[in-house]
């Protein structure tokens, strides 16, 4: 078996095989990569010749990886993905000062909607020359987003998979507060204190999947909350389930930040019983990330991490 050294492998050749491995096929990869079919097809053969290795192998629809093509891909993709040229290109115009810098930050849309607005604004004041694109998706998505390059970064309070991303950090960031919602008029809204089982006579608008953190789920199924009749609406997202509350057909726990701006239109508070939140910062390990990257996440953490009280001094 020929040895591999490193000089016979080249980024054509690995960008070839990861395109290769994205698209499932030559020809795909060759459109993606605007190269001659049988360019793409000499590089990704280059690359088995250099491995040893058979990588890829005829399928039906086109081409689909080996064992070894499969090990190859993982190893290589999240590295592959940040050194491509004209990415290489972008980077290199950006860290000079002479090109926008462009954030992909992924997350659900509760989270890009409700934590983020005031934290893109700071940063972008600091950094005028910073363009996001926030990339809407569920929760449970948000990791593939990251690590096939799609996101620069990516927030969630799911972290279930993260198994199968070796090649990402999951963080800490900050928390959200499980908050009640009611009409302004709800027998729930005049109580002084409620408890998780002060809910079961009121159908919730949640849909059954739509509390991505398993810890409050399987609460909120032990309590039985779901079996409340009539259950007229369910819905995942805030934007929907709001307006539904608001016209009585049911209440719902929705995870957020607290201290908030109160919404005018429903009755709101937290509920401590169900504890916090974490939401995670996803981001790529051991790949060196521009310098707007990590300054965007701490802005993040300034803002939506409550800061520790001072401690007053008395005198003795």
């Amino acid at each position: 078996m020929k040895p591999v050294v490193y000089k016979d492998v080249t980024l054509g050749q690995l960008r070839s095989f990861c395109a290769t491995a994205r698209q499932g096929s030559l020809s795909a990869a060759a459109a993606a990569l605007e190269l001659a079919q049988p360019t793409v097809w000499k590089q990704v053969h280059a690359l088995e010749q250099a491995f040893g290795r058979k990588l890829i192998e005829p399928h039906p629809r086109g081409c689909r990886l080996t064992e070894a093509g499969e090990v190859l891909r993982r190893l290589l993709e999240p590295a592959v993905a940040h050194l491509d040229l004209p990415g290489l290109r972008t980077r290199f115009a950006e860290e000079l000062g002479q090109a926008n810098i462009h954030l992909t930050v992924a997350g659900p849309i509760s989270l890009l909607a409700e934590c983020l607005p005031s934290c893109v604004t700071a940063f972008v004041a600091a950094w005028p020359r910073a363009r996001f694109t926030l990339r809407q998706t569920y929760s449970h998505e948000v990791a593939a987003l990251v690590e096939s390059g799609e996101a620069s970064l990516g927030f969630t309070t799911y972290i279930e998979n993260r198994s199968q991303f070796p090649h990402l950090c999951f963080d800490p960031w900050f928390e959200l507060e499980m908050i009640l919602l009611t009409p302004l008029d709800h027998p729930l809204a005049r109580q002084r204190r409620v408890r998780p089982e002060d809910l079961k006579p009121y159908p919730l608008v949640n849909a059954v999947t739509a509390l991505c953190n398993t810890h409050v789920h399987n609460a909120v199924v032990q309590l039985g909350l779901y079996q409340t009749e009539p259950r007229w609406v369910e819905a995942h997202h805030a934007a929907i389930i709001r307006p539904y509350v608001e016209r009585g057909l049911g209440i719902a726990l929705l995870p957020g930040l607290w201290p908030r701006e109160p919404d005018p239109r429903l009755h709101e508070r937290p509920m401590p019983c169900f504890g916090p939140i974490s939401v995670y910062l996803i981001r790529r390990c051991g790949i060196h990330p521009h310098a707007a990257i990590n300054a965007f996440a701490e802005e993040v953490r300034r803002q939506l991490v409550p800061q520790p009280r001072k401690r007053r001094r008395t005198r003795g």
